[in-house]
């Protein structure tokens, strides 16, 4: 499992790497742009059917069976919005390309709808094996598909018919793999309408924000400025999609589970906290502090115009993977209400400083806007934690973040400091001040913990299996 994970990351780089160089920035602009707006009616007939079902108890059959139900029409609505509203789309945007591009994903959204509900049960049931099996083959499979069709079509449309195919395929995989076929009912639909009137809320602004940037860039610049920008995001958001989602997905059924028991629960959460940060922070500064060298190695010399994005995305990405554990928290114990807030919070902050921000810097205005919503919405987080957990203290926060923080802070220190080395060659420096970087981080978290006198946590896991390797 963990060898597939890897070589699924490892696909994932190569992939990025090798669209980048096939395809110019306004190719990845104009897909940009139409990906954000097919978002949008699949958000806003979301009724969060997964959430409500891990919020469960003991979920009956029916429950899955009408999510199944549910999900299958919003999506089928959805599709059929996106295709009509085509024309629409290339006029706002001014570029008649995106018709045909918007029809075609509109496809993607009906196969999504098909997708077998009852593979949740693998994570209501903590079977993480099988989740892992299933969400791992299909990216699996997806990135397969995607460089393969790069190459052959050097297009654009690899990624378009990348995204319908990977659809289509897990899809598939899930009937195969789950244990149940679903059927068509609205039998339990007023349970799952309870839960769900909130998430339509949080839904909208969620859209929002995921795609609300890039929405403003392509109706203040152009599809260039767009393409730039997204690849410069989807790099940074490596730390959030690798780490946070992960672990959201694997702990939202046992913070589900520990919502009766409020002290277990906030150990619980200090615990994963501790983990994501040490290390979603490394990363993300790490990236920061690297993006000079790695996007001209990585995507080669057309790209650097994402490189100030990266270095601002990768620090606002890695406070999202914090946040959003956080933020899964709130929802999964039953404060809907408190998260569709927050994530509004977070949708007004990005307009009303990325529309400026736009204007005065483009994309570099964008990926700071971006950056400043989401610190102050990482504060309103903090604020509905203390009123629904009141036994979470900043106290207990501040203690998580200690080590890793001041392991970062050596780590830039260090990493900075390699900038003066007579290096030339960018991938010789990337080579590094990567190992430079890994080293100070690894040896300062190592030295705090031993004098903290060796706390539970990952550091003790990562010995462990550091002496267990050593042994052998």
């Amino acid at each position: 499992m963990f060898a597939m994970r890897w070589v699924t990351r490892f696909l994932g780089v190569v992939s990025i790497a090798t669209l980048a160089r096939l395809l110019e920035k306004d190719n990845f602009g104009l897909v940009a742009l139409a990906s954000a707006f097919v978002a949008l009616p699949a958000i806003l007939t979301d009724l969060g059917v997964e959430q409500a079902i891990i919020s469960e108890r003991v979920p009956e059959r029916g429950i899955y069976n009408t999510a199944w139900t549910i999900r299958l029409v919003q999506l089928a609505v959805a599709a059929c919005l996106i295709y009509v509203s085509a024309p629409w789309v290339a006029a706002f945007y001014g570029d008649t390309r995106i018709i045909a591009i918007v029809e075609v994903l509109s496809v993607m959204v009906l196969l999504k709808g098909l997708e077998n509900m009852w593979t949740v049960s693998f994570r209501k049931e903590f079977d993480f094996k099988r989740d892992f099996l299933y969400d791992t083959l299909s990216k699996l499979v997806t990135v397969a598909v995607t460089i393969t069709l790069a190459v052959i079509l050097r297009s654009y449309w690899a990624l378009i018919y990348g995204q319908v195919v990977g659809a289509a395929l897990r899809t598939t995989i899930s009937f195969f793999i789950a244990p149940e076929w679903p059927r068509l009912t609205f039998s339990h639909w007023r349970r799952i309408w309870s839960y769900s009137q909130w998430s339509l809320a949080k839904g909208a602004a969620t859209y929002l924000v995921q795609n609300g940037d890039r929405v403003i860039l392509g109706r203040l610049t152009g599809a260039a400025t767009v393409g730039a920008y997204s690849i410069g995001r989807e790099i940074a958001d490596m730390p959030l999609t690798e780490i946070s989602m992960p672990v959201n997905r694997a702990l939202g059924p046992g913070f589900s589970a520990l919502q009766h028991d409020p002290n277990r629960l906030v150990l619980a959460l200090v615990k994963s906290l501790a983990a994501v940060i040490m290390v979603a922070l490394p990363i993300g500064v790490g990236l920061a502090l690297t993006a000079e060298q790695l996007i001209p190695v990585f995507l080669g010399p057309k790209w650097g115009e994402a490189i100030p994005v990266l270095q601002l995305l990768s620090i606002a990405s890695t406070i999202t993977a914090v946040r959003g554990v956080m933020g899964n928290t709130l929802a999964v114990i039953g404060h809907v209400r408190s998260s569709a807030i927050v994530m509004w919070i977070r949708c007004l902050l990005l307009v009303v400083t990325g529309v400026p921000g736009v204007i005065i810097a483009g994309a570099n205005g964008m990926a700071g806007a971006f950056l400043v919503a989401e610190t102050l919405t990482t504060c309103a987080t903090l604020y509905f934690y203390r009123q629904h957990l009141p036994q979470f203290s900043m106290a207990s926060l501040g203690r998580t973040l200690f080590r890793p923080v001041s392991a970062a802070a050596v780590m830039t220190v260090m990493v900075l400091a390699a900038n003066q080395l007579p290096i030339a060659s960018h991938f010789l420096l990337l080579l590094t001040k990567v190992a430079i970087g890994v080293a100070a981080y690894a040896a300062v978290i190592y030295l705090l913990w031993q004098r903290a006198g060796n706390p539970e946590g990952l550091e003790r896991l990562v010995a462990h299996r550091v002496l267990l390797l050593r042994k052998a």
